[in-house]
């Protein structure tokens, strides 16, 4: 069910996803990736960045999607590109998991910042609301604060998890306990903002945090449990200044 905003208090902290909720997503070229891994090992092989791609495609799509769903236990991408270049013969001892997996995000992603967000962050910093990140990812943290750097926001949260420093992903209730012991309130005085309602919305209920649902997808569900849902982050602003 949805929820009355009437009947909602001024919550201490708030919690975000990442992707599609802070960030939308504008490029994800991974054959962009595995070339500039290949740029920077220097290599001379044979293969081509396509022939991994299909590697890749067929790992991703075949085994990771489903047991990262299915176990609520996060994989690793460092250790992902480690055992994909080793499988095709390609030593990168060269160069630190985590120089490579920057390499790689660099050319692969390219994000533009969610319509709203900066007005959202500045009436938190007035309201003096705690905010933290914790998003379902498997590139490490360093990347996700490298992603709000580059629209100047990395300074702007209290911490940052990406799940893949952290074992658990959402929906499991452990990822969210974590976040709420970082942010120092208790679990009924924060609210989550996320766009995924299985990981999101049902995952920060059972959790016992407060759930905002950003719908800016406009998908309908049904459910009996109780959370704000809005299309628009300035909608979630309009609400914190009526508080």
């Amino acid at each position: 069910m949805g929820y009355n905003s009437s009947m909602i208090k001024k919550p201490y902290g708030i919690l975000f996803d990442m992707g599609e909720t802070i960030l939308f997503q504008k490029k994800y070229l991974p054959i962009k990736g595995i070339q500039a891994i290949l740029d920077a090992l220097k290599y001379q092989g044979h293969l081509t960045s396509k022939d991994i791609l299909d590697i890749y495609n067929k790992i991703i799509f075949g085994f990771v999607s489903r047991v990262r769903d299915e176990s609520t236990l996060e994989l690793n991408f460092q250790s992902f590109l480690r055992f994909l270049f080793e499988y095709v013969g390609i030593n990168i001892d060269s160069i630190p998991l985590n120089e490579l997996e920057l390499i790689y995000c660099k050319s692969t992603l390219e994000y533009v910042l969610a319509e709203g967000v900066l007005e959202l962050l500045s009436l938190m910093d007035e309201l003096e609301i705690k905010k933290g990140i914790l998003s379902n990812c498997w590139y490490s943290g360093n990347i996700l604060r490298y992603d709000l750097e580059c629209h100047s926001i990395q300074n702007q949260f209290d911490f940052v998890i990406s799940s893949t420093d952290y074992c658990f992903r959402k929906p499991n209730t452990l990822i969210f306990d974590l976040a709420v012991r970082k942010l120092g309130f208790k679990h009924e005085d924060i609210w989550y903002l996320g766009d995924r309602f299985n990981y999101d919305v049902i995952g920060a209920s059972n959790a016992g945090l407060f759930p905002v649902w950003f719908n800016h997808r406009r998908k309908s569900k049904l459910s009996d449990i109780d959370y704000l849902e809005i299309e628009k982050i300035s909608e979630l602003t309009n609400i914190l200044r009526r508080l």
